[in-house]
């Protein structure tokens, strides 16, 4: 007799008469079909419960050994149970933590913003949120979160019940934290060698000028008071000396040179347009290349700019000396849409800046500009000539305000 609960058949119940063949009747058969689905229903109920026991175990098992911390909730917050992860993580017994709220385990900065989220929750408004965030600790350490927080909706009779999951990423925030700090000091590491070269460039102009360039120039009256008091000289001595004068003079100039592109103290005492403009002229003088300059009155550029500006506009020219193989070149100094625009312009051989790259004068112009928040930009074509632009804001919080 087929066992057929359901809708489909679940077995079959067999019956034999040892004794030997016998009819069976309709209403016996009918009695079988009856205890055979009996049995049958038996049997299926014993094996749902078993699965539903081995599932339960599974489901205990995840909970406990689960390396997440994972808490169930009524819908008001209240913890109705946890596993030992979370008890570890917060600090609590298992006794200690039930029945508190998860309120009461939230930094205070975190908390009305959860708040908002668990109130839309409770709503029905959303189903689930995500949050990274603070957990106080038993011992009022801090440990930092990721929460996720479901809504369980069972069938409208039964309050609906709250799961929340958290894992402990305090060790991943300390490293994110520990690289931020590492990326700030590279991002001011330029800067302060940049500084450093400045006040190095300082010490041994300074050196230069006042030491050495006011020993030669001393040399230099000594020898010519030598000259003065010595006999009249034979005519092939007196050129000799003449020449030994000449190259004197020559090495006093070039020091005070040296001295004053190391750092010049036109910009110091004068300003930005003073100290570009003798600048260009040096430019023109020493190599030959005619410098035209227009450069608008910027009033209260901070040293630190104007220094930034004064270094971009020289080592732009001595590329123009050294690379482009142009007679000519230009220096615009004006205020363009509330930026101090400096741009240095060429016709010369120009330069393919996806193949050549950028050299070490580039990148150092580009890193002086970024550390008064300015912008660097070059253009260039081979054959076409090369245009340098140097932009800083012109605001007060930046030290660039205008004259009242």
């Amino acid at each position: 007799m087929p066992c057929t609960l359901g809708n489909g058949s679940k077995g079959v119940l067999g019956l034999a008469c040892v004794a030997g063949d016998r009819l069976w009747p309709e209403a016996l058969i009918n009695r079988l079909v009856v205890l055979g689905n009996v049995i049958g229903d038996a049997l299926l109920r014993k094996k749902s419960s078993d699965s539903e026991r081995s599932s339960a175990q599974r489901f205990r098992h995840l909970f406990e050994e689960a390396p997440v911390g994972i808490a169930l909730e009524d819908i008001h917050g209240k913890l109705l149970l946890v596993n030992p992860y979370l008890c570890a993580m917060l600090g609590y017994s298992k006794d200690e933590i039930l029945g508190m709220e998860c309120d009461q385990f939230a930094d205070p900065e975190d908390q009305a913003y959860e708040r908002k989220l668990f109130r839309e929750l409770q709503d029905g408004r959303a189903q689930q949120y995500q949050i990274e965030k603070l957990f106080v600790r038993k011992d009022g350490r801090r440990v930092w979160g990721r929460l996720n927080v479901s809504r369980l909706s069972f069938h409208a009779e039964n309050a609906p019940l709250v799961l929340a999951m958290v894992e402990d990423i305090t060790r991943r925030k300390e490293a994110e934290e520990k690289l931020k700090q590492a990326q700030a000091v590279l991002h001011d590491l330029p800067a302060s060698l940049i500084q450093a070269q400045e006040q190095e460039r300082q010490r041994i102009a300074r050196e230069l000028h006042d030491d050495i360039g006011q020993r030669l120039s001393l040399l230099m009256v000594q020898v010519e008071q030598v000259n003065r008091e010595l006999p009249v000289f034979p005519m092939e001595a007196y050129g000799q000396f003449a020449e030994l004068l000449e190259g004197l003079d020559e090495v006093t100039s070039d020091v005070h040179q040296l001295s004053h592109k190391l750092h010049s103290s036109k910009l110091q005492y004068l300003g930005l347009n003073a100290a570009l403009n003798e600048l260009c002229q040096q430019i023109s003088a020493q190599h030959g290349v005619m410098v035209f300059q227009r450069m608008d009155d910027l009033p209260d550029l901070t040293s630190e700019v104007q220094l930034c500006l004064y270094r971009v506009a020289q080592e732009a020219l001595n590329n123009v000396v050294r690379h482009s193989n142009s007679k000519t070149a230009f220096v615009r100094l004006a205020e363009v849409a509330g930026m101090a625009r400096l741009t240095i312009t060429d016709m010369g051989n120009g330069f393919d800046p996806q193949r050549t790259g950028e050299g070490l004068g580039l990148a150092s112009m580009r890193e002086r500009l970024r550390s008064v928040q300015g912008t660097f930009n070059v253009s260039s074509s081979r054959e076409s000539g090369t245009k340098i632009q140097a932009e800083v804001p012109y605001e007060d919080d930046l030290g660039l305000a205008k004259a009242g």
